[in-house]
């Protein structure tokens, strides 16, 4: 899924489901999906990444401590 925030884009792989509709605004904080856990191994893992316009930026910097 990919969510455009101006001239940044987020992407998030390994979704299993995902609650927002094309168009949609999102929020800071709101859920956009469910991360897809491995039944065999109990592994959750979620790929990240940003982009300004096409290049990578940090993800680091866009994660809030909680």
């Amino acid at each position: 899924m990919i969510i455009r925030h101006g001239q940044y884009f987020t992407v998030y792989s390994n979704l299993k489901d995902v609650s927002v509709q094309r168009g949609q605004q999102v929020s800071t904080m709101q859920s956009i999906g469910t991360v897809y856990t491995d039944s065999s191994t109990g592994e959750s893992d979620l790929e990240f990444k940003v982009y300004k316009s096409t290049t990578p930026v940090d993800p680091q910097l866009w994660l809030r401590s909680m």
